[in-house]
């Protein structure tokens, strides 16, 4: 097959429900937030690398909003106010949310943070690191 498409590298990295969706969503997707569910006007979208921002305008109450990210943890949204918003997996695998309010007008923005296993995984790694360095430059020392 000459074409590479997503389901030919990788899919052991997709979360489950991004595998089981149809095949034609994932790739007539495009690179941008979706409302699901509910009404939102989703204006001067901005996405760099892992982190999107987006001006919401006549928001309802319980809109699900869809990010161009697939649903790992570690994803943070907040509102402009510092609000912030429940994480959840849509239904078509990636990061999403639900207003919890009616709003004018908003700015909304989601971020990869990282989790808490992954700074303790970064801490054990350098203090690893650190006396891995000392039992070297030790054990040189003594052999002269």
């Amino acid at each position: 097959d000459p074409y590479i498409h997503h389901f030919s590298i990788n899919r052991e990295y997709l979360p489950v429900k991004a595998l089981m969706v149809q095949r034609t969503y994932l790739q007539e997707k495009e690179d941008r937030m979706y409302i699901l569910e509910g009404e939102a006007q989703i204006e001067e979208e901005n996405k760099q690398n892992l982190s999107s921002s987006a001006i919401l305008k006549d928001v309802s109450k319980g809109t699900i909003i869809e990010f161009p990210f697939f649903y790992y943890p570690g994803y943070e949204i907040t509102l402009e106010d510092n609000t912030k918003l429940e994480v959840i997996e849509t239904q078509n695998g990636f990061v999403g949310c639900k207003i919890t309010q009616d709003m004018e007008k908003t700015k909304i923005k989601v971020e990869y943070k990282g989790t808490v296993v992954t700074y303790v995984s970064y801490i054990v790694s350098l203090v690893s690191f650190i006396i891995f360095v000392i039992y070297c430059y030790k054990e040189n020392r003594y052999e002269c």
